[in-house]
Protein backbone atom coordinates (compact mmCIF):
# COMPACT_ATOMS: atom_id res chain seq x y z
CA UNK A 1 0.00 0.00 0.00
CA UNK A 2 1.51 3.04 -0.78
CA UNK A 3 1.93 6.22 1.60
CA UNK A 4 -0.29 8.12 0.36
CA UNK A 5 -3.33 5.21 0.34
CA UNK A 6 -2.33 4.22 3.65
CA UNK A 7 -2.83 7.69 4.93
CA UNK A 8 -6.31 8.19 3.17
CA UNK A 9 -7.03 5.06 4.86
CA UNK A 10 -6.22 6.22 8.46
CA UNK A 11 -8.45 9.33 8.02
CA UNK A 12 -11.07 7.58 6.94
CA UNK A 13 -10.64 5.31 9.80
CA UNK A 14 -10.40 8.51 11.91
CA UNK A 15 -13.24 9.94 10.62
CA UNK A 16 -15.88 7.05 10.73
CA UNK A 17 -14.50 7.09 14.51
CA UNK A 18 -15.53 10.62 15.16
CA UNK A 19 -19.05 10.41 13.35
CA UNK A 20 -19.24 7.07 16.19
CA UNK A 21 -19.00 9.44 19.03
CA UNK A 22 -21.43 12.32 17.41
CA UNK A 23 -24.01 9.63 16.93
CA UNK A 24 -23.97 8.69 20.71
CA UNK A 25 -24.07 12.29 21.50
CA UNK A 26 -27.21 12.69 19.36
CA UNK A 27 -28.69 9.69 20.28
CA UNK A 28 -27.49 9.60 24.20
CA UNK A 29 -31.29 9.46 24.94
CA UNK A 30 -33.29 8.19 21.38
CA UNK A 31 -36.45 8.90 20.54
CA UNK A 32 -37.18 5.44 19.20
CA UNK A 33 -35.47 2.00 19.42
CA UNK A 34 -36.30 -0.27 17.30
CA UNK A 35 -35.37 -4.12 17.34
CA UNK A 36 -36.51 -5.70 14.07
CA UNK A 37 -35.73 -9.21 12.68
CA UNK A 38 -35.23 -8.90 9.24
CA UNK A 39 -34.48 -12.26 6.98
CA UNK A 40 -34.02 -13.72 10.16
CA UNK A 41 -31.37 -11.92 11.54
CA UNK A 42 -31.78 -8.97 14.32
CA UNK A 43 -31.24 -5.33 13.73
CA UNK A 44 -31.47 -2.49 16.15
CA UNK A 45 -31.92 1.19 14.76
CA UNK A 46 -32.06 3.94 16.83
CA UNK A 47 -33.79 7.06 15.75
CA UNK A 48 -32.95 10.77 17.26
CA UNK A 49 -35.64 13.46 15.87
CA UNK A 50 -39.31 12.55 16.25
CA UNK A 51 -40.09 13.73 12.19
CA UNK A 52 -37.22 10.99 11.54
CA UNK A 53 -39.10 8.64 13.77
CA UNK A 54 -42.52 8.98 12.02
CA UNK A 55 -40.56 8.54 8.34
CA UNK A 56 -38.33 5.41 9.20
CA UNK A 57 -41.21 3.33 11.63
CA UNK A 58 -44.16 2.89 9.51
CA UNK A 59 -42.17 0.52 6.75
CA UNK A 60 -40.58 -1.66 9.81
CA UNK A 61 -43.32 -1.80 12.02
CA UNK A 62 -44.22 -5.04 10.71
CA UNK A 63 -40.44 -7.14 11.48
CA UNK A 64 -40.48 -5.77 15.34
CA UNK A 65 -39.48 -7.81 17.69
CA UNK A 66 -38.24 -8.27 21.21
CA UNK A 67 -34.88 -6.58 22.07
CA UNK A 68 -31.96 -9.29 21.13
CA UNK A 69 -28.53 -8.92 20.26
CA UNK A 70 -28.07 -7.46 17.10
CA UNK A 71 -26.08 -8.13 14.08
CA UNK A 72 -26.50 -5.14 12.62
CA UNK A 73 -26.81 -1.48 14.41
CA UNK A 74 -28.30 1.74 12.50
CA UNK A 75 -28.01 5.24 14.32
CA UNK A 76 -30.33 7.61 12.20
CA UNK A 77 -29.99 11.12 13.44
CA UNK A 78 -31.88 14.24 12.37
CA UNK A 79 -29.28 17.31 12.85
CA UNK A 80 -32.02 20.06 12.68
CA UNK A 81 -33.84 18.47 15.90
CA UNK A 82 -31.15 16.65 17.78
CA UNK A 83 -28.37 19.83 17.18
CA UNK A 84 -25.48 17.29 16.01
CA UNK A 85 -23.86 17.47 13.15
CA UNK A 86 -21.47 14.79 11.62
CA UNK A 87 -17.73 15.89 11.32
CA UNK A 88 -16.51 17.51 8.55
CA UNK A 89 -16.06 15.53 5.49
CA UNK A 90 -12.43 14.08 4.77
CA UNK A 91 -13.26 14.01 0.90
CA UNK A 92 -13.45 16.67 -1.89
CA UNK A 93 -16.41 18.29 -3.37
CA UNK A 94 -15.23 16.87 -6.62
CA UNK A 95 -15.43 13.26 -4.82
CA UNK A 96 -18.99 12.92 -4.79
CA UNK A 97 -20.47 10.95 -7.51
CA UNK A 98 -23.47 11.27 -9.39
CA UNK A 99 -24.74 8.10 -8.03
CA UNK A 100 -24.39 9.38 -4.04
CA UNK A 101 -21.02 7.18 -3.66
CA UNK A 102 -17.97 8.65 -2.16
CA UNK A 103 -15.48 8.31 -4.65
CA UNK A 104 -13.00 5.59 -3.27
CA UNK A 105 -15.20 4.77 -0.13
CA UNK A 106 -16.61 1.70 -0.88
CA UNK A 107 -13.82 -0.67 0.13
CA UNK A 108 -13.87 -3.93 2.22
CA UNK A 109 -14.89 -2.28 5.20
CA UNK A 110 -16.45 0.72 4.55
CA UNK A 111 -19.44 2.06 1.80
CA UNK A 112 -19.98 5.71 2.11
CA UNK A 113 -22.63 7.72 0.08
CA UNK A 114 -23.92 11.59 0.29
CA UNK A 115 -26.85 12.42 -1.43
CA UNK A 116 -26.77 15.91 -1.89
CA UNK A 117 -30.26 16.45 -2.70
CA UNK A 118 -31.53 15.06 0.32
CA UNK A 119 -28.24 15.95 2.35
CA UNK A 120 -28.16 12.77 3.87
CA UNK A 121 -24.96 10.84 4.65
CA UNK A 122 -24.98 7.13 5.24
CA UNK A 123 -21.92 5.03 6.43
CA UNK A 124 -21.73 1.23 6.53
CA UNK A 125 -18.73 0.28 8.15
CA UNK A 126 -18.31 -3.79 8.29
CA UNK A 127 -16.13 -4.37 10.77
CA UNK A 128 -18.17 -2.77 13.64
CA UNK A 129 -21.10 -4.11 12.37
CA UNK A 130 -22.62 -0.77 12.30
CA UNK A 131 -24.38 2.02 9.98
CA UNK A 132 -24.72 5.94 10.49
CA UNK A 133 -27.52 7.86 8.57
CA UNK A 134 -27.43 11.56 8.96
CA UNK A 135 -30.03 14.12 7.41
CA UNK A 136 -29.87 17.39 7.95
CA UNK A 137 -33.38 18.11 8.23
CA UNK A 138 -36.11 15.28 7.92
CA UNK A 139 -38.52 17.79 6.51
CA UNK A 140 -35.92 17.69 3.23
CA UNK A 141 -36.38 14.57 2.70
CA UNK A 142 -39.11 13.47 0.18
CA UNK A 143 -41.92 11.70 0.70
CA UNK A 144 -41.18 8.35 -1.11
CA UNK A 145 -38.51 7.90 1.01
CA UNK A 146 -41.09 6.81 3.93
CA UNK A 147 -41.81 3.49 1.71
CA UNK A 148 -38.21 2.39 1.97
CA UNK A 149 -36.06 4.35 4.53
CA UNK A 150 -32.65 3.05 5.20
CA UNK A 151 -32.85 0.75 2.45
CA UNK A 152 -28.94 1.36 1.34
CA UNK A 153 -27.21 0.13 4.89
CA UNK A 154 -29.62 -2.88 5.19
CA UNK A 155 -29.26 -3.78 1.71
CA UNK A 156 -25.65 -3.74 1.92
CA UNK A 157 -25.85 -5.40 5.49
CA UNK A 158 -28.14 -8.20 3.61
CA UNK A 159 -25.32 -8.83 0.83
CA UNK A 160 -22.08 -9.19 3.56
CA UNK A 161 -24.34 -11.79 5.05
CA UNK A 162 -25.52 -13.69 1.88
CA UNK A 163 -28.92 -12.66 1.44
CA UNK A 164 -29.97 -11.27 -1.82
CA UNK A 165 -31.88 -8.65 -1.98
CA UNK A 166 -34.24 -8.06 -5.07
CA UNK A 167 -36.26 -4.98 -6.49
CA UNK A 168 -39.24 -6.95 -6.62
CA UNK A 169 -43.06 -6.75 -5.28
CA UNK A 170 -43.37 -9.92 -3.48
CA UNK A 171 -46.54 -12.27 -2.60
CA UNK A 172 -47.34 -15.27 -1.12
CA UNK A 173 -49.88 -17.68 -2.21
CA UNK A 174 -50.30 -20.35 0.17
CA UNK A 175 -47.43 -21.29 1.06
CA UNK A 176 -45.17 -20.17 -2.11
CA UNK A 177 -43.67 -16.78 -2.28
CA UNK A 178 -43.37 -15.26 -5.79
CA UNK A 179 -41.18 -12.16 -6.74
CA UNK A 180 -42.35 -9.65 -9.42
CA UNK A 181 -39.28 -7.71 -10.78
CA UNK A 182 -39.16 -5.47 -14.14
CA UNK A 183 -37.97 -2.11 -15.18
CA UNK A 184 -39.70 0.87 -14.12
CA UNK A 185 -43.09 1.07 -15.33
CA UNK A 186 -42.92 -2.51 -16.04
CA UNK A 187 -46.16 -3.09 -14.04
CA UNK A 188 -44.42 -4.94 -10.94
CA UNK A 189 -46.69 -2.84 -8.45
CA UNK A 190 -49.40 -3.50 -10.23
CA UNK A 191 -49.38 -6.75 -10.45
CA UNK A 192 -48.29 -6.94 -6.95
CA UNK A 193 -51.33 -5.43 -5.71
CA UNK A 194 -53.73 -6.91 -8.07
CA UNK A 195 -52.48 -9.85 -5.98
CA UNK A 196 -52.78 -8.76 -2.77
CA UNK A 197 -55.97 -7.60 -3.62
CA UNK A 198 -56.99 -11.42 -4.83
CA UNK A 199 -56.10 -12.49 -1.19
CA UNK A 200 -52.61 -13.29 -1.50
CA UNK A 201 -50.08 -12.28 1.20
CA UNK A 202 -47.46 -9.15 1.66
CA UNK A 203 -43.86 -9.79 1.38
CA UNK A 204 -42.96 -6.44 -0.30
CA UNK A 205 -43.84 -3.60 -3.27
CA UNK A 206 -40.20 -3.11 -3.84
CA UNK A 207 -37.59 -5.04 -2.20
CA UNK A 208 -37.80 -8.67 -0.77
CA UNK A 209 -34.80 -10.35 0.99
CA UNK A 210 -33.90 -13.93 0.43
CA UNK A 211 -31.96 -15.97 2.55
CA UNK A 212 -30.66 -19.50 1.52
CA UNK A 213 -31.50 -22.25 4.30
CA UNK A 214 -30.41 -24.19 1.82
CA UNK A 215 -33.21 -23.55 -0.26
CA UNK A 216 -34.79 -19.88 -1.13
CA UNK A 217 -36.80 -17.96 1.55
CA UNK A 218 -38.06 -14.93 0.94
CA UNK A 219 -39.29 -12.13 3.85
CA UNK A 220 -40.11 -8.74 3.45
CA UNK A 221 -37.99 -5.72 4.16
CA UNK A 222 -40.78 -2.89 3.87
CA UNK A 223 -44.27 -3.45 5.05
CA UNK A 224 -45.45 -0.25 2.44
CA UNK A 225 -47.24 -0.45 -1.39
CA UNK A 226 -47.78 2.26 -3.04
CA UNK A 227 -50.48 3.26 -5.73
CA UNK A 228 -50.72 5.27 -8.64
CA UNK A 229 -53.45 7.84 -8.50
CA UNK A 230 -54.07 10.25 -11.22
CA UNK A 231 -51.31 12.79 -12.95
CA UNK A 232 -48.20 10.17 -12.42
CA UNK A 233 -48.71 10.70 -7.95
CA UNK A 234 -48.31 8.00 -5.57
CA UNK A 235 -50.22 7.16 -2.33
CA UNK A 236 -48.57 5.02 0.17
CA UNK A 237 -50.65 1.69 1.37
CA UNK A 238 -50.13 0.46 4.81
CA UNK A 239 -49.86 -3.26 4.49
CA UNK A 240 -48.42 -4.56 7.54
CA UNK A 241 -51.94 -6.53 8.45
CA UNK A 242 -51.07 -8.57 4.95
CA UNK A 243 -47.87 -8.72 5.48
CA UNK A 244 -46.02 -12.60 5.89
CA UNK A 245 -43.09 -13.28 8.04
CA UNK A 246 -41.32 -15.63 5.09
CA UNK A 247 -42.27 -18.30 2.69
CA UNK A 248 -40.62 -20.39 0.14
CA UNK A 249 -39.33 -18.86 -3.09
CA UNK A 250 -40.96 -20.44 -5.58
CA UNK A 251 -40.47 -18.36 -8.45
CA UNK A 252 -39.18 -15.13 -9.68
CA UNK A 253 -41.39 -13.11 -12.83
CA UNK A 254 -39.88 -10.58 -14.97
CA UNK A 255 -43.21 -8.41 -16.29
CA UNK A 256 -43.29 -6.11 -18.82
CA UNK A 257 -47.03 -4.48 -20.43
CA UNK A 258 -47.98 -6.10 -23.35
CA UNK A 259 -50.61 -4.90 -26.17
CA UNK A 260 -52.61 -7.99 -25.52
CA UNK A 261 -55.29 -9.02 -23.84
CA UNK A 262 -54.03 -12.11 -22.46
CA UNK A 263 -51.12 -12.95 -20.37
CA UNK A 264 -48.41 -14.93 -21.72
CA UNK A 265 -45.82 -16.58 -19.70
CA UNK A 266 -42.39 -18.20 -20.69
CA UNK A 267 -39.07 -19.86 -18.89
CA UNK A 268 -36.24 -17.94 -18.43
CA UNK A 269 -33.07 -19.32 -18.36
CA UNK A 270 -30.38 -18.51 -15.51
CA UNK A 271 -28.63 -16.22 -17.40
CA UNK A 272 -31.49 -14.64 -18.81
CA UNK A 273 -32.56 -14.54 -15.25
CA UNK A 274 -29.59 -12.75 -13.64
CA UNK A 275 -29.04 -10.26 -16.01
CA UNK A 276 -32.83 -9.07 -15.98
CA UNK A 277 -31.76 -9.55 -11.56
CA UNK A 278 -29.08 -7.55 -11.58
CA UNK A 279 -30.74 -4.61 -14.03
CA UNK A 280 -32.97 -3.97 -11.32
CA UNK A 281 -30.66 -4.49 -7.79
CA UNK A 282 -31.22 -2.41 -5.06
CA UNK A 283 -27.53 -3.06 -4.60
CA UNK A 284 -25.64 -0.50 -7.29
CA UNK A 285 -23.72 -4.12 -8.03
CA UNK A 286 -21.28 -4.82 -5.45
CA UNK A 287 -20.19 -7.75 -5.93
CA UNK A 288 -21.22 -9.57 -2.42
CA UNK A 289 -24.93 -8.67 -3.97
CA UNK A 290 -24.22 -10.36 -7.46
CA UNK A 291 -23.66 -13.39 -5.66
CA UNK A 292 -26.71 -13.45 -3.94
CA UNK A 293 -28.71 -12.77 -7.42
CA UNK A 294 -27.13 -15.43 -9.39
CA UNK A 295 -28.31 -17.71 -6.56
CA UNK A 296 -31.79 -16.88 -7.15
CA UNK A 297 -31.08 -16.62 -11.20
CA UNK A 298 -29.60 -20.06 -10.58
CA UNK A 299 -31.99 -22.30 -7.58
CA UNK A 300 -35.38 -20.34 -8.58
CA UNK A 301 -37.51 -21.30 -11.46
CA UNK A 302 -37.86 -17.58 -13.51
CA UNK A 303 -40.18 -17.17 -16.20
CA UNK A 304 -40.80 -13.70 -18.92
CA UNK A 305 -44.49 -13.06 -18.11
CA UNK A 306 -45.91 -10.45 -20.47
CA UNK A 307 -48.97 -8.57 -18.97
CA UNK A 308 -52.33 -8.56 -20.87
CA UNK A 309 -55.30 -6.30 -20.37
CA UNK A 310 -57.09 -8.93 -18.43
CA UNK A 311 -56.37 -8.37 -14.63
CA UNK A 312 -57.70 -11.68 -13.64
CA UNK A 313 -55.64 -13.27 -16.14
CA UNK A 314 -52.62 -11.57 -14.29
CA UNK A 315 -53.33 -12.84 -11.12
CA UNK A 316 -54.05 -17.02 -12.42
CA UNK A 317 -50.52 -16.68 -14.04
CA UNK A 318 -48.69 -15.91 -10.32
CA UNK A 319 -50.98 -18.62 -8.85
CA UNK A 320 -50.04 -21.06 -11.40
CA UNK A 321 -46.43 -20.64 -10.79
CA UNK A 322 -46.51 -20.76 -7.05
CA UNK A 323 -47.75 -24.32 -7.65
Amino acid sequence: MSRAASQTERSIDAFVDRLAERADQALAVPDDVLHLSLAGRDVRVRVGGRGLVELVRPALRHALVAGADPSLTIDAWDRAATGVAPPPPVWDQDDLLGSGVVRGQVNDRYTITYDTWMRMLTVYDRLRSRAFVHVADVAEVPDWVRRSPLRNPISWWAADAGVAVLHAGTVCDGDAAVAITGASGSGKSTTTLACVDAGMGFLGDDACMVRFEPGAIASPMFGLGKLEVGDGGQQVIDLTHRTVASAPLRAVLVVSVAAQQHTSVEALSPTQAFRALVEGSLDEGAGTALAGLRRVATEVACYRVLLGSDRSGVVAAVREVAR
